[in-house]
């Protein structure tokens, strides 16, 4: 079934690495996004399929208002929710070619920096890949730092530093976050990635220019 929800994408923005990228949307929700390449059959897909189509979500599990803006010059995707107990930031971004290879990292690497700006806010991460054009529903089981999804010869993990919940192809946690804390998720393709990230310099981000 098409998404018939195709206006809410004016506010989604794209974060890559040069070989590929992701669709996130203002509300926290990777939409699209293919592995390792961009001509690489989909992992999730809820642009074209709302309700089957496979996404990765992080938000806060209460109601909310959200924004989002990339860095200045950069492709670091940065959204912010505003909640009654408190503010946080979800920080978007891929391994780019320097980057990777410097720490050792798959270029097909997203990473998702959740931090509490003020008061406190549970932050919900919803992890649905659906291969293959949601084709598939992959094997969801534990690994080492997190979970992986298998199906065939694919495999992509997902690490955190928080437990998650297994069930029907996905997996869920709650991230209880107050002012000042921080979290990391790291979604690795074929390879389980550590938690603790590069840190991207402003001049390797700049090296990813704004698709306006």
């Amino acid at each position: 079934m098409f998404n018939n929800g195709l206006s809410t994408y004016r506010r989604a923005r794209i974060i890559g690495n040069l070989e590929t990228v992701a669709l996130i949307n203002h509300d926290g929700v990777v939409d699209w996004c293919c592995l390792p390449h961009v001509e690489s059959s989909s992992l999730f897909a809820r642009l074209l399929d709302a309700e089957d189509g496979g996404h990765f979500t992080v938000q806060p599990a209460t109601p909310f208002e959200a924004s989002h803006e990339y860095l200045d010059r950069t492709n670091v995707l940065e959204t912010r929710f505003e909640t009654t107990s408190g503010q946080a930031t979800v920080t978007d971004f891929m391994s780019i070619p320097d980057i990777a290879e410097a720490h050792q990292v798959p270029q097909a690497t997203v990473f998702r920096k959740l931090t509490c700006e003020s008061g406190h806010v549970d932050m919900a991460v919803e992890f649905e890949p659906r291969f293959d054009y949601a084709r598939t529903k992959p094997t969801v089981e534990e690994a080492r730092h997190g979970v992986v999804a298998t199906s065939n010869e694919k495999e992509v993990f997902l690490s955190g530093s928080v437990p998650f919940s297994i069930s029907d192809h996905a997996a869920h946690t709650s991230v209880a976050l107050s002012e000042g804390e921080t979290r990391w998720l790291v979604l690795g393709h074929d390879q389980e990635i550590p938690i603790e990230p590069p840190h991207p310099s402003r001049d390797a981000c700049r090296r990813h220019r704004l698709l306006a």
